[in-house]
């Protein structure tokens, strides 16, 4: 829209009415001539400041996001708050399609699936917690630079079951290979988090997230493929317990099918 608007007519006028408002003895120190290729330097240098509409669009979006989160974080307030109605509301409107005894069973397995995703997030965190601050320490003492943001980055990823602590290795590994130059140094970095890793995976993780989810290591890594790649990084933080969750319905699903037929071929 900006760059379509017609510049030198507006510029034309606008040096009109100062050589008008000029015979009243105002303004009479701007010169209207350099007053307009002022502001026609400005324009032309505004729109040719690389691709205007990206820009635009890059601050909108950046706008959008952070509009999002504050909604987001409102609305969360908001239905702690008014959670009592919220749930009232609920339990009403299933009450009207569903039974009362299926509507229970419903809300024991809603608490369930809350009770492994808490369960999990709350072990994961700390693990991570712990995971992230041995590592700026190790880094700290191997010289990588950032060794603290490293850290953290190293803290974040640990939130991946599995292959979280490597792919955060990556970035310090790299870092330090820049910075150095040297090709060893970065190798005991990558040794360091491979020990690390191994450290977390057999002694730190089992003892802090427990077998809180009972996932085989089979089912950890399709999860996190699946999940990873239909819904990015929070898909891959929620695999897991996504994973645990359908496992328990499957299990007791089938054990009510094997019940039935148990009680069925009893009564024939």
């Amino acid at each position: 829209y900006l760059s379509n608007l017609d510049y030198s007519s507006m510029i034309t006028t606008l040096r009109e009415w100062l050589l008008v408002i000029q015979k009243y003895g105002l303004f009479e120190e701007i010169q209207a001539e350099n007053l307009a290729s002022s502001i026609t330097k400005a324009f032309s240098g505004f729109l040719s400041f690389g691709n205007i509409n990206a820009v635009f669009s890059n601050v909108l979006g950046v706008t959008a996001t952070l509009l999002t989160w504050l909604i987001s974080i409102v609305l969360s307030i908001y239905m702690l708050v008014e959670r009592n109605s919220i749930f009232t509301t609920i339990d009403r409107l299933f009450s009207m399609f569903m039974h009362r005894n299926n509507q229970d069973i419903m809300i024991e397995y809603v608490k369930k699936s809350n009770g492994l995703f808490v369960s999990f997030l709350y072990g994961q965190a700390l693990d991570s917690l712990i995971i992230g601050s041995i590592a700026a320490i190790g880094f700290a003492f191997l010289n990588v630079p950032y060794f603290f943001a490293m850290g953290v980055v190293v803290g974040v990823f640990n939130m991946i079951p599995m292959v979280g602590p490597i792919i955060g290795a990556v970035p310090a590994v790299i870092l330090t290979l820049i910075s150095t130059g040297n090709i060893l140094s970065a190798f005991w970095v990558a040794l360091f988090m491979l020990v690390l890793q191994q450290i977390d995976a057999n002694i730190i993780g089992p003892r802090i997230v427990g077998g809180s989810v009972g996932v085989s290591v089979f089912w950890i890594v399709a999860s996190i493929t699946i999940m990873g790649t239909a819904f990015g990084f929070i898909g891959l933080v929620f695999a897991v317990p996504g994973a645990a969750v359908i496992k328990m319905l499957f299990h007791d699903s089938y054990e009510y099918c094997k019940k039935t037929r148990q009680e069925k071929t009893v009564a024939e």
